[in-house]
Formats: C-alpha cells, structure tokens, sequence
C-alpha cells in the first residue's frame, strides 16, 4: 500500500468495478497514508442503497453528483450536490444516496490513515452494508462539518487578479482550495514547496509538475497524490486552474489556524 512516487489518479469515473451489484460501483488508491475511493451509486428497487454504520480515520468526502442523507453520531445532515465536508475520525457514521429520478449519485472519499478493508487496487473494493458491516465500535465524539460548496465558493484574494484561496484544518489533515488565474502579467509563480503528504484534485485546468527534478502533468477529472516532504514546483499551463489539495498530518504550524486572514505564504516568491 505505500506509496513511493508521485501518482496520478483517475478520478472521472472510469474502469469502476461492481462493489455492490446494481447498486454501487468503486475505484480505490492508495498514498503513502491515505485511501482514496470514487464511488458511483445508484438506489434502485432490487439493490437499496445504505450504507451501514462504521467508522474509520478522518474522511474528507465530496459530493461530486447527487445529494445524500448522512446520520453522523446523533445528527442528520442532508448533503447536497458539491458540498465538501469533513467528518472527524472514529465517528460512527452511515446513510443513502438521495438521487432524484434514479440519478446516480457520485462520491469522492478521501481517509486517512488508509482503509485496509479495500484491498488491493486492482480488486473491488469495499462499501459496508448490513450484511458485511464489522462489529460495532463506540463511536467518538464529533460533528460533521461541511467546509463549502464547490458550485458556490468564497476564496480569499492571495494575489491580486491571480491567485484565490481558502482553507481548513481537520482533526489530523489540513484542505485547500486554489484558484489560479491567468491575467495580463501572466500567472503566478510558486516556489519550490516541501510539506507533508498531498492530494491535489484538479477540478479545472491542468497542471505541469516538478517533483524532485521528475515532470509530470495532470488535469481536470484527475489528481495528483505527492510523497510526504518530496520537493515539488509546478504551473497551471491553462487559463484557470481549480484545485482541491488535502494534506495529511494538518499543516498548523506553517499556516495558524483559521482566521478571517489568510497568512502570508511562505510559498510564493517575490
């Protein structure tokens, strides 16, 4: 399961393999301490779908197409379509898909330290049902927080009419979202940068990377998984890039904690 190089991940859906026959339909990775699952879901008559009870480290989960009811603990949280949200670790979660017409439902479940119950890669995977649910766990204490809606951002101006951010830290993982923008100077340029493990999902644009002298390149329905403390640079070649990065352990001590201020990064030149 760890991970050694820098990866790209296909994150549009293809080449998912049947968890759940008829209902739910996986692809599954694996970072150095971190799994990454797409799931494509899909209630129907024959194969009702719920996902049953567990817990697990902290998840951070988008809701890529659909809408979902999320029981949490004591609470009921009602997800819509590109809502981001964080639920902290050994919280005793489950729910359903709540498509509308038979609309499939897809999520992108990042977690951390990694789900060995996947598997291998290259195997189906796992989503816990009633029948193959393990036992139960006391669930920790906690609350799920949505941290934003993709389709209805608020970033904070980093680099006048070229760089937009905000972020937010979890229990052990700090997320980031960028927007990068090409203006009449050009696009900004970002230094050399060395943190701890990175998954950088790129929902528009594309990327070309530089880690430890090595190039790679990787754009919208696709991520970018980095080693911990692997020194990396890279370009948005394309008018806009929008990227989610999430980052394990948080990165509190460079960054403060959240404010209505962003603090001056340390990763940008002059």
């Amino acid at each position: 399961m760890k991970q050694a190089k820098p990866r790209v991940f296909d994150l549009s859906g293809a080449g998912l393999k049947p968890v759940v026959p008829g209902s739910v339909y996986m692809r599954h990775y694996f970072g150095s301490d971190m799994s990454v699952a797409f799931y494509r879901m899909q209630q129907t008559a024959d194969a009702p779908l719920s996902a049953a009870p567990h817990t697990h480290g902290e998840e951070l989960a988008i809701q890529l197409k659909g809408g979902a009811t999320l029981q949490a603990g004591d609470k009921i949280y009602s997800l819509q379509q590109g809502d981001v949200y964080l639920i902290p670790p050994g919280l005793e979660h489950g729910g359903g898909a709540s498509g509308f017409d038979g609309d499939e439902v897809e999520v992108l479940s990042l977690v951390t330290p990694a789900r060995p119950e996947f598997g291998p890669e290259d195997e189906a995977g796992y989503f816990p049902t009633p029948g193959n649910a393990p036992p139960p766990t006391e669930s920790k204490p906690g609350d799920v927080r949505i941290l934003c809606n993709l389709n209805e951002l608020s970033l904070k101006e980093v680099v006048p009419d070229q760089l937009y951010m905000q972020f937010w830290h979890g229990a052990e993982s700090t997320i980031a979202i960028t927007r990068m923008v090409r203006s009449e100077t050009g696009m900004v340029p970002l230094s050399v940068n060395c943190h701890p493990e990175e998954l950088c999902i790129a929902f528009s644009g594309r990327l070309n990377m530089r880690v430890e002298g090595e190039a790679y390149s990787f754009g919208q329905g696709e991520a970018f998984c980095i080693p911990p403390y692997m020194k990396h640079d890279g370009e948005c070649v394309t008018d806009e890039c929008l990227l989610l990065s999430w980052y394990t352990p948080d990165r509190r001590a460079e960054w403060g904690e959240e404010s209505d201020e962003l603090p001056a990064f340390s990763f940008l030149e002059e």
